[in-house]
């Protein structure tokens, strides 16, 4: 009787090209599985080049056959699960990068399909707004419009300060940015004391693992007499 030895390759896609997916995607697939697809739901990124693969709309056609699909999105992640539900692809096959709770899994997934010690280093964190930065329109540019007739700006943004969670829409230009290549935003390690005018977060607190952690450090970086803002969801 002879036995093969061959490995059944899994074929795998990975849906969200933000800060999360492209985390994942800096590392090698481990040789168990084969990189099928890599797409997103913005039109604007279709076509563009992450690796050796093309950005794509997700499509039934091209996800249906894959054995697992990593959501790589944190604030869309369960708008994308519903999507994929809808799609027809069993709840056993979508990998979700963080779990219903908001829980981090980026490295639990990381480890499991790339070939990967760690993250990457960790990108420096320096008090000046990120520099050559894709544009990007979230929830904090949703209210720019109304926070200038209120005076928002002028009365809580004056002098330094920084943007927890930033993902590409920063509050102003005035901000430094943080967000998932620094680090733990529960932590702000390597941020001094009192280091800022004003902290502000947008649509990132509710994702944190321990919130009591993440306020007393967001407090911890605020000079006294300054402003910490955030904003999270209804």
């Amino acid at each position: 009787m002879m036995f093969s030895d061959k490995v059944e390759i899994m074929k795998i896609a990975v849906f969200g090209t933000g800060s999360v997916g492209k985390t994942l995607l800096e590392n090698t697939v481990k040789s168990a599985y084969e990189l099928m697809a890599v797409v997103d739901n913005d039109p604007q990124k279709w076509g563009e080049q992450i690796g050796q693969t093309v950005i794509s709309p997700p499509k039934k056609s091209a996800l249906v056959e894959l054995d697992k699909i990593i959501v790589a999105a944190n604030e869309k992640r369960n708008e994308i699960r519903s999507q994929l539900a809808e799609m027809g692809i069993p709840t056993e096959k979508i990998v979700m990068c963080f779990d219903e709770n908001g829980k981090n899994r980026i490295r639990d997934v990381a480890m499991e399909f790339f070939d990967f010690t760690e993250f990457p280093v960790k990108k420096q964190f320096t008090k000046e707004a990120p520099k050559n930065y894709e544009k990007t329109f979230h929830e904090t540019y949703k209210s720019r419009e109304r926070r200038c007739k209120e005076g928002f700006f002028e009365k809580y943004c004056r002098g330094e300060g920084i943007d927890i969670g930033w993902g590409g829409d920063l509050l102003t230009p005035n901000c430094s940015g943080w967000d998932i290549e620094n680090g733990d935003a529960q932590y702000l390690d390597g941020i001094d004391d009192e280091s800022f005018d004003f902290v502000y977060s947008s649509h990132c607190l509710e994702h944190i693992y321990d919130v009591r952690t993440a306020l007393k450090n967001w407090f911890r970086i605020v000079k006294k007499g300054g402003y910490l803002i955030i904003a999270v969801p209804h």
